[in-house]
């Protein structure tokens, strides 16, 4: 706008942006400050430095001030609310021994806390938290008989979250009394007098899939299945309108470790729902001496370390699996030296690298 002006003079206040902008792009011209009698004169504002009246916080808007030291005249304007920092803390639901919650949510900057995603309702600090409820002992088999002489062991389990503790049983004295009937198998383990809990060998408790109801089904139970001939553990419930409408288990092991021939499948059914089964377990046959044959269902995405270690009379794995993404450590270690595995055509190069890398033998086959 002033280009070529060298012999404007420009007046500009000391201190000013208006004075380097001159200096910068003017540096010939002359430059003449302004007083403060000039400044009145002239009827230009000289303003002090914003004072925050207001500080801004994160749901209302603050508010700043200034004040002209030739008039006296204020200005003031709004300093935007800041803005919550939210953390959203899903419901979950209390155990036998560890709360739960509600759905809440806090804020890092202003330390409150909220029942709703919008950050209107505040509520008080703890007040989301919803109480253990504490265990419900059943008595479920006895693992030692008292005799005349000697006190046995009455096996409780908690019909909430399934720990079991024990129990003396006083002696029975001459008179003696009947005692409980168990129903054991080899290899299977002894189911309990009413049929509602399977112990397996290695002293696993796991509810009986014919006899379990809905509202048994929570995460992490543990499900014995004699119809799929497996032993399972819930990972994931799945609601719909607030009712279970599915979820995943786990494979841990199979119904009985005597078994030769088996078959993990794609989903499993209790109470009436549908589950997918999408991993098999570390450990999961282990002991299982006498396996020669192994299906490996559509949906499993992951075998856990030492799954399928030791089975030295499994020759023949089928996968089926689509979508495998991990094989654990020494997952087919020290099973047949002859081992053929049976692969998806369109996984078959990515599965053999990471069969070989989980100790499958040197001779194994491809197919």
């Amino acid at each position: 706008a002033f280009n070529g002006c060298q012999k404007a003079v420009f007046y500009v206040e000391e201190g000013s942006e208006a004075e380097e902008y001159v200096k910068k792009n003017h540096p010939k011209n002359l430059i003449h400050y302004l007083t403060t009698d000039d400044l009145v004169s002239l009827k230009l504002h000289v303003y002090s430095d914003w004072t925050i009246v207001k500080k801004a916080t994160c749901a209302e808007d603050g508010r700043r001030e200034r004040t002209c030291s030739t008039c006296g005249l204020i200005i003031s304007e709004a300093l935007p609310a800041t803005g919550h920092k939210i953390k959203y803390h899903y419901s979950e639901s209390a155990t036998c021994t560890e709360n739960g919650n509600e759905f809440y949510v806090s804020c890092d900057k202003c330390k409150k806390y909220y029942s709703d995603y919008d950050c209107k309702d505040e509520i008080e600090e703890g007040s989301w938290i919803i109480p253990a409820y504490g265990h419900s002992w059943v008595e479920s088999y006895i693992s030692k008989e008292p005799t005349e002489t000697e006190t046995g062991i009455m096996v409780y389990y908690c019909e909430h979250c399934y720990e079991n503790k024990n129990e003396v049983i006083p002696a029975k004295g001459k008179s003696g009394n009947p005692t409980n009937q168990l129903n054991s198998k080899d290899g299977v383990g002894t189911i309990s007098a009413d049929g509602k809990i399977l112990t397996d060998e290695d002293g696993t408790m796991f509810l009986v899939a014919s006899e379990i109801t809905i509202d048994q089904l929570i995460k992490n139970v543990a499900i014995a299945d004699k119809i799929s001939e497996g032993k399972y553990k819930i990972t994931k419930i799945t609601l719909k309108n607030g009712k279970i409408s599915g979820g995943t288990v786990t494979y841990v092991k199979p119904y009985n470790k005597n078994c030769k021939k088996i078959t993990i499948k794609d989903t499993v059914i209790f109470a009436g729902i549908k589950f997918n089964v999408t991993a098999i377990s570390n450990n999961a046959f282990k002991g299982c001496k006498k396996l020669t044959k192994v299906v490996i269902g559509k949906k499993i995405t992951q075998i856990g370390k030492n799954a399928f270690n030791g089975c030295k009379r499994l020759k023949t794995i089928s996968i089926k699996a689509t979508n495998l993404k991990k094989i654990g450590k020494n997952a087919f270690k020290n099973i047949n030296s002859k081992a053929k595995f049976t692969l998806p055509k369109k996984k078959r190069s990515k599965y053999m690298k990471m069969i070989k890398k989980a100790g499958a033998p040197k001779k194994a086959k491809y197919k």
